[in-house]
């Protein structure tokens, strides 16, 4: 049976043994995913960019590549075709990304925005995605939902005008 997009991202983010723990989350794997779709990027610029060592991005770059995601040269990392066919999925799934700055409901240094089409009716409380959220490696997320007219956050308010 082949795999679901989310159980192929999640086994690529998953501890492999013998060995150290990896020290990546589904969040890295997506962010380096949109910096290749993007240009040809070396290890080093990578490293830089989504904020982990050295060991970590050949690691990463290691499972891109055995999963056939990625092409390796002196210009850099760039995706495939079956690269580029994973990242048209998750721009499917996530069609809006917007970085955002600090404001009243953001505390961390880094973010993130996500539009998400028809999956509102998903939403119970808000604790699942935010639990989600967190072990693909946010420190808090806020899940806003836009129902008959009105942006809610299930269990806190039923109208955020208000």
């Amino acid at each position: 049976m082949k795999p679901t997009f989310r159980q192929f991202i999640e086994d690529m983010a998953n501890p492999k043994a013998p060995g150290p723990s990896t020290t990546f989350t589904v969040s890295h794997i997506f962010f380096a995913l949109e910096l290749m779709a993007e240009k040809p990027i070396g290890r080093n610029m990578l490293s830089r960019k989504i904020d982990v060592g050295e060991g970590t991005i050949r690691t990463l770059i290691s499972r891109f590549r055995n999963r056939g995601l990625i092409e390796t040269s002196k210009s850099g990392c760039v995706l495939t075709n079956k690269g580029c066919l994973v990242w048209k999925k998750f721009e499917e799934l996530f069609p809006k990304r917007a970085k955002i700055g600090k404001t009243e409901l953001t505390n961390a240094e880094h973010n993130y925005a996500f539009l998400v089409r028809n999956s509102g009716h998903n939403v119970r409380s808000g604790i699942e995605q935010r639990d989600a959220a967190i072990i693909a490696g946010a420190t808090d997320a806020i899940v806003v939902v836009h129902k008959q007219g009105q942006l809610t956050i299930e269990a806190v308010s039923q109208n955020l005008k208000q």
